[in-house]
């Protein structure tokens, strides 16, 4: 891996991936409704996984993943493995590319620990890397 200070550009375009970096939560385009609900739904059947928007994060924070224990209810369904709390005071592009974000913390937790070792896994926690690399790697 190369810092990008120490590389030149190919492209016109990748010439404005500097004025992109210093906002993580930066996107482009529209995301429907349609498209939103799907993927929540996708992460239910698929994963077992909640998402929950919540106001309970800095401007700055797009959301965090937890596993469980955490409490059953309404937002926290009987068979939910994994939840995924999402900054609700980001626009939908942005809660849509934290989300996809933390479903990484997810899938890394599944296979490199990120999330520490379930009962019963077949992975072990990943002690051995710190916060920034798993917020690479995710």
């Amino acid at each position: 891996m190369y810092d990008l200070a120490d590389t030149e550009p190919r492209s016109e375009e990748a010439e404005e991936l500097l004025e992109k970096l210093p906002d993580p939560f930066a996107v482009e385009g529209e995301l429907s409704e349609d498209a939103w609900m799907k993927t929540l739904q996708n992460c239910w059947e698929k994963e077992r996984g909640a998402v929950r928007l919540t106001s309970n994060f800095h401007r700055r924070h797009g959301g965090r993943v937890e596993g469980r224990p955490f409490q059953s209810g309404s937002k926290n369904p009987d068979g939910c493995t994994h939840r995924v709390l999402i900054n609700e005071d980001l626009r939908l592009e942005e809660q849509y590319g934290a989300l996809a974000h933390e479903l990484g913390h997810l899938f890394c937790g599944h296979f490199c620990g990120h999330l520490g070792a379930d009962d019963g896994a077949w992975w072990d926690a990943c002690a051995s890397i710190n916060e920034h690399q798993k917020e690479i790697e995710a």
